[in-house]
């Protein structure tokens, strides 16, 4: 018995070529649908950052602003050794974290020990630790970004939770006003 030969043909080689294009295409579709996928996941990221970012940044505003006024009112005949609001924490261009408050006994002196529950949370990234000054221009708290468009984006969002007097922005650093004078 002869073995079978196969008959070829002209049109063999231009059908595995019409495959090979095929496969070329589908690829070609697959892979910008994954481009596309990981750019919108990729905006979605910012927007997440971008409002956890701004919910932190708020909640830090309200939790200093309470823990400087509450100061104030719970040991009025304070004195922080200056002329200025001498019942609040004294100083100029002073970390947050590390406010104490004149009249409070030694043990819950520190804002931030929890003594009376409450702690000061990490800022989050892309900005710098909040600045605290009291001057004769009266008590402000400074945060300042890395100077990225997300993260003015969240300092100019932030700011317009609050009045021109409370809140304003130069550049890339916002102050929150707690008392003007």
């Amino acid at each position: 018995m002869m073995p079978r030969r196969r008959l070829t043909s002209a049109l063999d080689g231009k059908q595995k070529g019409f495959m090979l294009a095929y496969v070329m295409l589908m690829i070609a579709v697959v892979s910008i649908a994954m481009s596309g996928i990981a750019f919108m996941n990729k905006g979605m990221a910012s927007k997440s950052y971008m409002d956890d970012a701004k919910n932190v940044i708020q909640s830090q505003v309200g939790t200093i602003r309470g823990q400087i006024l509450l100061c104030g009112l719970l040991y009025p005949s304070g004195n922080n050794a200056t002329t200025f609001n001498i019942k609040y924490p004294g100083g100029s261009a002073v970390n947050v974290s590390a406010l104490t408050c004149p009249g409070s006994p030694a043990a819950n002196k520190s804002l931030w020990t929890g003594g009376n529950g409450t702690f000061l949370s990490p800022v989050p990234s892309g900005f710098t630790g909040w600045v605290y000054t009291n001057d004769a221009a009266g008590i402000k708290v400074v945060l300042t970004s890395n100077g990225g468009v997300l993260e003015n984006n969240v300092l100019t969002s932030v700011a317009a939770k609050f009045t021109s007097v409370e809140a304003n922005i130069v550049g890339n650093v916002m102050t929150i006003w707690i008392v003007k004078s």
